[in-house]
């Protein structure tokens, strides 16, 4: 339904960036905008194309934080803090 749809996305906007800005010295602000700023898409698109049928043992949804993940840590690493 849509109000799975919107939780979940704000769960794959919100967890990696708070999580980073609470215990890793190098989140940016521009982390995060990044972050949010491809994950979320990149979920909408898995949803929009497989729906929840897993992919591999993955969800849509967890692949979006994953990717969140990697966006952060490129970003801190590219900006080396």
């Amino acid at each position: 339904s849509f109000l799975t749809l919107f939780y979940s996305l704000m769960s794959v906007a919100l967890f990696v960036p708070v999580l980073a800005g609470l215990y890793c010295k190098r989140a940016s602000a521009r982390g995060v905008l990044w972050a949010i700023g491809i994950s979320v898409p990149c979920t909408l698109v898995l949803y929009g194309t497989a729906g929840q049928v897993p992919l591999g043992f993955l969800n849509p949804f967890a692949i979006g934080i994953l990717v969140s993940g990697a966006v952060m840590w490129t970003v801190a690493v590219l900006e080396g803090g």
